[in-house]
């Protein structure tokens, strides 16, 4: 059953500049706008960005007749929505860039630059299990291995579920504990300036797409062109 429902998409966008004024006038309310301005202005960037890629998403996969998406517009970093195939969303946010991930079934994303400094790095490790840190070691990449168990430690965070697990089997992180009758899943995708881990049930294959603010808005005003990119 596991291979009918559809994958899950990654999105990652750069998200250094603010939408323009009349953008988030056009789609977000004064309320919202008022509820998220005693964050950063780098964390109100990203979270405005993540609600317009979830708003454009629709155009994406269903551009002649786009469902209506309904969710609480909330400062949360997962949620349900209501009204199109994808029912689960979590957003990521480090720094200039932010991940949105939408799937079918309950999912948890997160992104991390690769530029921990080595004491940051020694300080997390303290932390792990021994049987993780022996498997960071032993890796051919360990800085790699590092990011990928940081990373896989703070979807799981989001689950909020102690059953849910992270352990090493045939010397691959993998994730167990939530159910026999659906298979815990976990996917990373990486560019050479950061990695994102994405976890969830049944995630057999994904989809990923670097999305531009052209796009995204090009989406939303039905300006955009689909060039086979």
């Amino acid at each position: 059953m596991e291979q009918l429902l559809p994958p899950p998409i990654v999105y990652a966008a750069e998200c250094s500049q603010r939408p323009p004024r009349e953008i988030e006038q056009k789609y977000f309310s004064r309320g919202l706008l008022a509820n998220i301005g005693t964050r950063s202005p780098e964390e109100q960037s990203a979270f405005l960005w993540s609600r317009l890629i979830i708003k454009s998403a629709p155009y994406q996969f269903w551009p002649s007749d786009p469902p209506e998406l309904v969710y609480d517009d909330i400062y949360a970093d997962s949620f349900e929505i209501k009204g199109a195939t994808f029912k689960f969303c979590s957003v990521s946010w480090k720094e200039n860039w932010v991940t949105v991930a939408l799937s079918t079934m309950p999912i948890n994303v997160c992104i991390e630059k690769f530029d921990w400094t080595k004491s940051d790095k020694e300080r997390a490790r303290q932390k792990y299990e021994t049987a993780f840190n022996y498997w960071i070691d032993r890796q051919p990449d360990p800085d790699l291995a590092f990011y990928q168990l940081y990373t896989a430690k703070q979807c799981l965070m989001k689950r909020r579920n102690p059953t849910v697990k992270i352990v090493i089997e045939d010397d691959e992180l993998a994730v167990v504990g939530a159910t026999v009758a659906i298979r815990e899943d976990l996917q990373f995708w990486r560019t050479p300036e950061w990695i994102c881990a994405v976890q969830g049930p049944a995630i057999t294959a994904m989809l990923s797409e670097i999305r531009t603010p052209k796009k995204t808005l090009g989406l939303l005003d039905g300006t955009y062109v689909d060039k086979g990119e």
